[in-house]
């Protein structure tokens, strides 16, 4: 081992190599770990967030490209730019889609609740790998083979205390002729579905596409576009579907990038802002890398004279007190990372164990289990997914690792510095 390797092992290390040398030196190694195990957390956590959120507004909401009508077309014609969209390269599914209003009512219990209506294919779990795989069936089977199937979304299902096989009538808010009406249809419930995120599933149901085509056509028709790479030159693509609608009459064609601009772009800035909080928390840890070091040499200044005394060059113990530094910097990341990593990945358990244990003393109020009122649950499922997509960025990982080193090994060359510019004779002096 070289002289500067020594002397960073005296500085890290007891001389009998017990585990570190001293409480700073402990401290500094801790703060490194405590620092980063929140920011791995924060990162696959907001990740997660926000992908899954907008990976569902994508798949479910717009889609990928949405081609609409806003005038009633005839069927054929909807029929032929489906098979028309699908001969575009990269286009993997087109879905045709009607939408609307109405009411729900339980003729058991007369509860009942407004809700938007959605009508589909009754292929469209067959077609639409967005829907197949973000759409949750909770109770019951997808089906809208059959005019009366109804499949009602858990929000709507709880509200009325409805169940798969249960009938339910629905009053459809219909504009036939340029006029409104209200027609009464009833329903038999399929199954019961959530997307696992409120504001997509919120009070709605799905019905039969052709059930629906005398109440809703006149109002548009939408056709949902799926491609390849949602992400990927999107723009270009969008021109050519554009091009090839115009074709075939009047469509207006947009991208997701374009539907709902503003709600993506706040989800970014909120991405940013906290990771950039995050990388403030490592910005002000890495200080006490600073004044630990310039405590240690401090402390060693006796020794440091001796050394210097000796013979040993000011470079030497320069480069010793880096060493020292790039040795916490290097170890305290690697365990704050894998800390982090850690409880990121098991974040759903941790989450859920700490609303069991919450729901747990409460259900204890009073001396007595209590069986009825609202649970405690961190996640409120009307603002966040219902549950966390673990989502690790090795990219975004070894960035912060890269920083926290860095950073740390910045922090610790002021201390180093002065410490191989230490005089021996004043040293002496002093004591």
């Amino acid at each position: 081992m070289s002289r500067v390797g020594q002397y960073a092992f005296r500085q890290i290390f007891s001389p009998r190599k017990k585990f570190l040398a001293n409480g700073r030196v402990t401290g500094a190694l801790v703060g490194i770990v405590l620092s980063l195990i929140p920011v791995m957390v924060v990162m696959v956590v907001v990740d997660g967030m926000i992908d899954g959120i907008s990976d569902r507004f994508i798949s479910l909401g717009d889609s990928h490209i949405k081609v609409s009508s806003y005038t009633k077309k005839p069927k054929g014609e909807v029929d032929k730019a489906v098979e028309e969209l699908k001969t575009i390269s990269r286009v993997e599914s087109a879905v045709k889609s009607l939408s609307g209003r109405g009411m729900v009512l339980n003729p058991e219990n007369r509860l009942k609740t407004g809700l938007e209506i959605k009508a589909f294919p009754p292929d469209l779990l067959e077609v639409d790998e967005g829907y197949r795989k973000y759409l949750n069936i909770e109770d019951g089977v997808f089906s809208l083979d059959n005019p009366q199937d109804l499949m009602l979304s858990s929000a709507a299902a709880k509200e009325l205390d409805l169940q798969p096989g249960d009938t339910a009538v629905m009053l459809i808010i219909a504009e036939l002729m340029g006029k409104e009406m209200t027609i009464r249809k009833t329903f038999k419930i399929a199954g019961i579905f959530s997307t696992g995120y409120y504001q997509l599933d919120n009070i709605s149901a799905y019905i039969n596409y052709d059930l629906a085509w005398p109440f809703f056509s006149e109002k548009g028709i939408k056709i949902y576009v799926k491609v390849d790479n949602p992400q990927k030159e999107l723009y270009d693509l969008t021109r050519e579907v554009r091009a090839r609608m115009n074709l075939l009459g009047s469509w207006h064609v947009s991208s997701w990038q374009l539907n709902n601009r503003t709600f993506f772009q706040n989800l970014e800035s909120t991405r940013f802002l906290i990771m950039l909080v995050m990388v403030g928390i490592i910005f002000v840890t890495s200080f006490n890398i600073l004044s630990t070091f310039f405590m240690i040499v401090k402390e060693k200044e006796s020794e440091v004279a001796i050394l210097k005394s000796c013979g040993v060059p000011g470079s030497t113990v320069t480069g010793s007190f880096l060493v020292s530094g790039l040795f916490l910097a290097v170890a305290g990341t690697v365990l704050g990372i894998g800390i982090g990593l850690l409880v990121a990945v098991n974040i759903n358990g941790i989450v859920g164990g700490i609303e069991n244990l919450v729901n747990f003393f409460i259900s204890l109020k009073d001396g007595a289990l209590s069986t009825g009122g609202d649970e405690f649950s961190i996640l409120n499922s009307d603002f966040y997914l219902d549950e966390i997509p673990v989502r690790v960025s090795w990219l975004k990982t070894g960035l912060i690792a890269l920083f926290s080193i860095v950073l740390a090994f910045l922090f610790t060359l002021i201390p180093a510095v002065v410490a191989g510019r230490v005089k021996p004779i004043e040293i002496i002096r002093k004591h």
